[in-house]
């Protein structure tokens, strides 16, 4: 598993990471996961004025994340608003076990084992929010991870079976972490 550390502004971090891989000869369209259809074209589109009002600062690390590889913005953008809500059939699962004096948090990643390479587990310290840890399989969104305040959060699957606009589950994770105290 790659250890990422980002970390400035949000475009920043995302170009560093994409400029990474490209000079590495990486190529994440050409993974099996980043299909682009017209549907998920769409269905994104149709999320940006959400993501521009409430987290414009994720759609600057895609950005970033595109022009690192000089790819296009739009398939990136298609690529990670739409994850989870256009996909194939995986059974992640998330625990916690706590008592007075130990938190465990524990995950079961049912994913491609194909990606396994790319898999990550990152330190975020971007401009203008809260430090966390997290783990991804799919950059800049997340699964699971934990913030500098304790907050933990890990998704456990649930495919919708209605597909509305708005945050997909891997970036409301990350907004979590970014937003909200263990106090909230």
């Amino acid at each position: 598993m790659y250890h990422g550390r980002f970390k400035n502004s949000h475009y920043e971090a995302g170009y560093h990471w994409g400029n990474m891989l490209y000079r590495n000869g990486k190529n994440i369209t050409q993974n099996p996961t980043f299909a682009i259809t017209r549907e998920r074209e769409r269905f994104a589109e149709k999320c940006l004025p959400v993501y521009e009002k409430y987290f414009p600062e994720v759609l600057e690390e895609i950005r970033g994340l595109a022009d690192g590889p000089k790819g296009r913005y739009k398939d990136f953008f298609t690529f990670l608003l739409s994850m989870y809500c256009f996909e194939f059939h995986n059974h992640c699962t998330c625990f916690t076990l706590k008592d007075k004096d130990h938190l465990i948090f524990g995950r079961n990643s049912d994913f491609l084992v194909e990606l396994e390479k790319l898999y990550m587990n990152c330190l975020y310290q971007l401009d203008g929010g809260y430090h966390f840890n997290r783990n991804t399989t799919a950059f800049i969104e997340m699964e699971d991870g934990m913030n500098e305040y304790g907050l933990a959060v890990g998704l456990t699957f649930v495919y919708p079976k209605i597909t509305g606009t708005g945050f997909n589950a891997g970036m409301l994770v990350r907004y979590l972490f970014r937003k909200m105290s263990n106090d909230c």
